[in-house]
């Protein structure tokens, strides 16, 4: 659909409950959904684009990460692993694993504003979907957040369903600090 330079955008960044708001914004005419593969192609002429109201949930880069993990594990029909066994799989090149864990995360067909990602969407960091939105929400308050949103909108607000939730991995969510060294350079 053609989006309207007065319509309120949603920005989907991969693993920070784009379905879950896009669900809900279904029903609301003045907020356009904007899918995470989408912003290249996006039907806005470029300097609409760049005027238009936008939104955009952040989450803690951690946790997405873990959650991006989980999600290609689970999309490819692996066995599940830990973040940790991810992590070390990448980083060792001697890891039975290492093939596989290279190719589920390294990029060749994801791109936004006409640059290819380095990372498949699931593991980018999320700053590449950010262009200085006009309301950020905080995954870990979001159903508070996004309802104080609606309101100041004039949209009456809503439950939030629960879709693509994390299931409990083996060896957990702990990370070790080999791990949290590794996530923190990339």
């Amino acid at each position: 659909k053609m989006i309207s330079p007065f319509m309120i955008r949603f920005i989907h960044i991969p693993k920070n409950a784009g379905h879950t708001i896009k669900r809900c914004i279904n029903n609301i005419p003045d907020i356009s959904y904007v899918g995470h593969l989408s912003t290249n192609n996006v039907l806005i002429p470029r300097d609409i684009y760049s005027e238009s109201k936008t939104i955009v949930v952040l989450r803690d880069p951690i946790t997405r990460f873990q959650s991006g993990v989980q999600y290609g594990v689970q999309a490819y029909n692996r066995k599940p692993i830990s973040t940790n066994e991810f992590i070390n799989a990448l980083t060792d090149p001697r890891h039975p694993e290492r093939t596989y864990i290279s190719k589920e995360i390294s990029n060749k067909i994801h791109h936004i504003g006409g640059r290819l990602l380095e990372f498949k969407q699931t593991y980018a960091p999320q700053h590449h979907w950010v262009n200085n939105p006009t309301y950020v929400i905080l995954m870990e308050n979001l159903e508070s957040e996004f309802n104080i949103l609606l309101k100041h909108l004039g949209h009456q607000q809503v439950s939030l369903p629960k879709i693509n939730r994390r299931r409990p991995v083996p060896g957990g969510d702990k990370l070790s600090t080999k791990s949290l060294e590794y996530l923190c350079s990339v």
